[in-house]
């Protein structure tokens, strides 16, 4: 899961898609959908107010999930079903 993640790039755009994605685990409020990983290195120290991550299916019949992990396979920090 993680040798095969996107790295993000702060400031940048990504677009993606789960077309072909498999289901690698629940991780949050996760649970029973494809998966597309995404990785990002924060800086040190983390700047004021953190950072921002969005999702945007417009025109998208599907609900996006997010899950945010401190590290490969680990604790949650922030989930969103929406």
């Amino acid at each position: 899961v993680c040798a095969n993640a996107i790295p993000l790039t702060l400031g940048a755009s990504v677009a993606g898609t789960t077309i072909g994605a498999t289901q690698d685990g629940a991780t949050g409020c996760m649970g029973g959908t494809s998966d597309v990983w995404y990785s990002f290195a924060a800086g040190d120290p983390v700047p004021q107010g953190g950072y921002a991550f969005g999702l945007c299916t417009a025109g998208s019949p599907h609900s996006t999930e997010i899950s945010v992990l401190d590290a490969c396979g680990g604790s949650v920090l922030a989930c969103n079903d929406s």
